[in-house]
């Protein structure tokens, strides 16, 4: 039960909030930096989570009228990883939200602060993050914690786009975890779509990332750790 001292570790870094489920502080966490605002109006993040695959493959995650972003959870659990999961997670991207953003006018001033559109269009966001970064930093954590040591690359995203046509590689291909050579390689497939009026709307400005969680990291220091 590793992970779960993990988890109650985070509570106390901040990470998770008392809350329903236990990972829903951090995929607000991924979502929140996949946006990544430099601005201080909040944004605010709502996590469905889904028990079955195909229910889940049929899911896309949107922004509501008082933007609110509605992402989409699923917990895949593998025999190869001791049923530790990997978690697969539908988000809206940066692109979509400005878009969004800039062309709402909110009813509630004390969420958005502002109604003007111009000013919104001024809104400064930062360098999107990728699955990339929230595994190392996930994986830091959790190394530093536990005090185990694996000698691991992150790898670059895998990424699958409107633009080659294969976005459904994403959801085919698995969270690449291979060890050789005494080494840990690590890498997501990512899914990303553009808002640029090029494919239909349902299927735009999506963002769509396989993750480490806190249970397979501790499963994987354990395994491999030296």
């Amino acid at each position: 039960m590793f992970w779960f001292i993990g988890i109650t570790l985070l509570y106390s870094f901040g990470f998770f909030d008392v809350i329903s489920h236990p990972l829903n502080s951090y995929t607000k966490h991924v979502q929140y930096n996949i946006i990544n605002p430099l601005y201080s109006s909040p944004i605010y993040v709502h996590t469905e989570w889904y028990d079955n695959k195909l229910p889940f493959l049929f899911s896309r995650p949107f922004i509501h009228s008082d933007n609110t972003i509605h992402i989409r959870a699923f917990l895949e659990k593998r025999r190869r990883y001791s049923r530790n999961p990997v978690l697969w997670l539908k988000m809206k991207n940066q692109q979509a939200y400005k878009i969004h953003d800039e062309s709402t006018i909110c009813i509630d001033d004390v969420i958005h602060n502002t109604y003007d559109p111009n000013i919104k269009k001024k809104r400064i966001y930062g360098t999107i993050k990728t699955a990339r970064d929230f595994n190392r930093k996930l994986w830091d954590f959790y190394s530093a914690q536990y005090n185990k040591k694996v000698d691991v690359s992150f790898l670059p995203d895998a990424l699958y786009t409107n633009k080659n046509k294969n976005g459904f590689s994403w959801a085919t291909h698995d969270l690449r975890i291979e060890f050789y050579n005494n080494k840990l390689y690590i890498q997501s497939p990512v899914l990303y779509t553009e808002d640029d009026g090029t494919i239909p709307p349902k299927y735009a400005g999506m963002h769509y990332m396989k993750l480490l969680t806190p249970e397979l990291i501790t499963y994987l220091l354990e395994i491999y750790s030296k």
